[in-house]
């Protein structure tokens, strides 16, 4: 869970759990509790345990190293449950315990946690002490500060360089403000000092992809998967998914059910994959139903219902799509939440042209985000502002003068909580571009060291587009073919067909008008009847389905 080790869950990522007694019990050299040489190796499971707790309770503080040194924090944070209940007085179990709850989003418990350790902080060794002054920036600091958190887990690594666990923090901490060659340094500091440290294994992966380098990133997943992480198979699942590896996708879903894990997002890529092999969305059925069935959290439940969702929009079912989402909507109690819902259905109402829908969705969330300001935006993947901003904008709602100062603001409060300059810009910039100027000056503004890889599935909003096809959009309005083929034909290469449903189809129509710019009518007549298969018969309508009809008839396409 390297991601979410600075005090960030995704959303509906990195929930598969792993059910108890699916794995044999590892052993772990953490009873001992002699320090060792600060400059020795010492993996998470070889530190120190300090005061007298219970055998149970030792026991499954223990045992909870073991899981967070394979990246699986769900369990860990059931072990640690389990240590805190049978021994209340635990401190050192009590500290992690609330590093996990921070890290879940759970800061009221992580706060008033951490109070109590505060309080009993004399229990604690003086390495715990440390960690606990480095962890109270990420969640007693409102925002988190991840440059001072940085800075105290720094300090710490230097007075204990052995330490595995204090090199990952600092290498995910630099990664949050930026610093991304000093955090791939760090990262692979940590996995010298423990080669089955999952967590740093994942953060070098995916600092890889970020530049680009798939080969390597794919070579470092395999050794953590290796760990029998199974974070790191969820990774690489998705990395798979991306690359158009659909075969491989599924089965590494069910290698992860055979590991144990009981997740929700697994299965819907595998789904997704299968259909992305050509095969009907009733052969997909038994995956969406393993979703279903292993949902077990309200966002695990929303996830699993969306994707039925999400079946409907590929097959332009868009009044039941809207009318689902509407539900959704009235139901929904976090901003977090209603973010995504916002997105869909927005989509939807794009796609139909019903500018006062639209209006009317994204006004209201606007509204509620507002007032949730100071507790909203730990990713940017979660929030649909800056689409909606621009769409208001175009629909006359919204002044230009006052977006772009909307839009410069949004970009700064993402710098602040630290996040990576390509996210920032492709949400703000890229994913709205509809004109050949706005292309050619947002393609300008593109921030240095840029590579598409930082449009992984992380970074792509769940607004209609995947990020490659809005980054091929761009460029084909900017006036550059072949690139914008290259990206559209990697984008339609993934097997996230029923992740990114309206990216998908609508990806199709970009590329018939990029294969027109290159003179190739046949290969733009197949795009464009692929819209056809999809939404030619849309209930009420496609906006997409129109300009492909109108294509479609201009260049005189055969079979159609």
């Amino acid at each position: 869970m390297a991601v979410a080790a600075t005090g960030v869950a995704l959303w509906a990522r990195h929930e598969s759990r792993v059910a108890p007694g699916s794995e044999s019990a590892v052993a772990v050299s953490a009873s001992a509790s002699a320090s060792p040489s600060p400059d020795a190796p010492t993996p998470i499971t070889s530190l120190p345990i300090t005061g007298q707790p219970s055998d149970a309770a030792r026991q499954a503080y223990e045992q909870a190293l073991v899981s967070l040194r394979r990246a699986d924090w769900g369990r860990a944070r059931a072990q640690l449950d389990e240590a805190v209940k049978a021994d209340p007085g635990f401190t050192q179990a009590q500290l992690r315990l609330a590093h996990i709850e921070g890290v879940f989003g759970e800061l009221s418990r992580a706060r008033e946690r951490l109070r109590t350790v505060a309080d009993h902080e004399a229990a604690l060794g003086e390495r715990d002490r440390a960690w606990l002054r480095a962890i109270e920036a990420l969640h007693v600091n409102e925002p988190a500060d991840y440059r001072l958190a940085g800075q105290r887990f720094e300090e710490a690594s230097q007075r204990w360089p052995g330490d595995a666990e204090l090199r990952f923090m600092v290498a995910a901490t630099q990664e949050r403000v930026f610093k991304l060659d000093g955090a791939l340094e760090q990262a692979q500091a940590a996995v010298a000092l423990d080669p089955q440290y999952a967590d740093a294994l994942q953060i070098v992966a995916r600092l890889r992809l970020r530049k680009g380098e798939v080969e390597q990133a794919r070579r470092t997943l395999d050794q953590c998967v290796d760990t029998r992480s199974v974070d790191c198979l969820q990774d690489r699942l998705r990395m798979r998914a991306r690359l158009g590896q659909c075969a491989e996708v599924i089965a590494d879903a069910k290698l992860m059910d055979s590991r144990g894990a009981r997740g929700v997002l697994q299965w819907i890529y595998a789904a997704s994959a299968l259909v992305a092999q050509g095969e009907p969305i009733a052969a997909a059925e038994g995956f969406l139903t393993k979703a279903e069935e292993h949902a077990n959290t309200p966002r695990t439940r929303l996830a699993a219902r969306l994707s039925r969702v999400r079946v409907a929009m590929l097959q332009g079912r868009f009044a039941e799509a809207d009318s689902q989402l509407e539900g959704l909507l009235a139901g929904a109690t976090s901003l977090e939440d209603r973010s995504v819902l916002t997105a869909l259905s927005t989509s939807v109402s794009l796609e139909l042209e019903d500018d006062k829908r639209f209006a009317a969705n994204a006004e209201g969330f606007l509204t509620a985000r507002h007032a949730a300001e100071g507790g909203f935006g730990q990713l940017p993947t979660e929030d649909p502002t800056p689409l909606l901003w621009w769409e208001l904008s175009r629909m006359g709602r919204l002044p230009a003068d006052q977006l772009e100062s909307k839009l410069v603001a949004w970009e700064a409060m993402r710098r602040k909580v630290g996040f990576d300059e390509g996210a920032i810009w492709f949400q703000s910039r890229v994913a709205s571009v509809a004109t050949a100027e706005e292309a050619k000056r947002t393609l300008a503004s593109r921030p240095s060291g840029f590579d598409m890889w930082q449009l992984h599935d992380d970074n792509a909003l769940h607004f209609g587009v995947l990020g490659w096809d809005a980054l091929g959009r761009a460029h084909r309005l900017a006036g550059d073919a072949p690139r914008a083929l290259e990206l559209l034909l990697a984008a339609q290469r993934s097997c996230t067909v029923l992740v990114y449903p309206m990216a998908h189809v609508r990806g199709y129509l970009e590329l018939g008008a990029t294969y027109e710019a290159l003179g190739d009518t046949a290969k733009a007549c197949d795009a464009y009847r692929a819209v056809l298969r999809h939404w030619g018969q849309a209930l009420p309508g496609s906006a997409s389905a129109d300009r492909a009809r109108k294509r479609v008839a201009a260049l005189k396409c055969q079979g159609a």
